[in-house]
């Protein structure tokens, strides 16, 4: 698989994961959604320009620093009237170098790479039809970098913490949790 290649799928996948916990929490009525085909799924995403210029703007940031191996994790913390009912994470490890390889190989089948990552999508938007959601919610997105100190960061009196999803690409692997009340 061609560098580039595998940053853009990286891109739809994060932007797909954000969307999906988004509408399933109903931070914005289903209107403000469409149906849109990705990874051999029906998914949700954003028809506002404004929220996917912030999304996409987050996500190229992401992407950024997961090419400088400086990306630790993103979170979408979900809250009510300042209070945080519900922090997903997604946290990479074992990042391999891909700066400045852009047109080269990387050693991973294609059939590998969309295999594990359409099947951590349909396993992240199967877990979030059962979620529960809650009026005025609203949300922020964070990125943890190795580079900064995060002690300040929002947290949750955790009742649950579930594993949702871990994944090994061979240029990296992430895993994806969610704590809540």
């Amino acid at each position: 698989m061609i560098v580039n290649q595998f940053l853009q799928l990286f891109k739809e996948v994060c932007l797909n994961y954000i969307h999906s916990v988004l509408y399933h929490h109903q931070v914005y009525p289903s209107f403000v959604f469409e149906q849109r085909r990705t990874f051999n799924q029906i998914n949700y995403f954003s028809k506002s320009p404004k929220l996917n210029d912030h999304l996409n703007s987050f996500i190229d940031d992401v992407t950024k620093l997961l090419v400088k191996q400086q990306l630790m994790e993103f979170k979408i913390v979900l809250m009510v009237d300042s209070t945080v009912y519900d922090i997903y994470t997604v946290e990479f490890t074992d990042i391999v170098h891909l700066a400045a390889k852009g047109d080269s190989q990387i050693d991973i089948p294609d059939d590998k790479v969309y295999r594990e990552l359409n099947t951590f999508i349909y396993n992240h938007v199967n877990y979030l039809k059962s979620v529960r959601t809650r009026e005025d919610t609203t949300f922020k997105l964070l990125l943890h970098t190795n580079a900064i100190d995060y002690s300040d960061s929002p947290s949750i009196d955790c009742h649950k913490v579930e594993v949702l999803d871990d994944v090994n690409l061979g240029v990296m692997n992430f895993n994806s949790t969610h704590r809540f009340n």
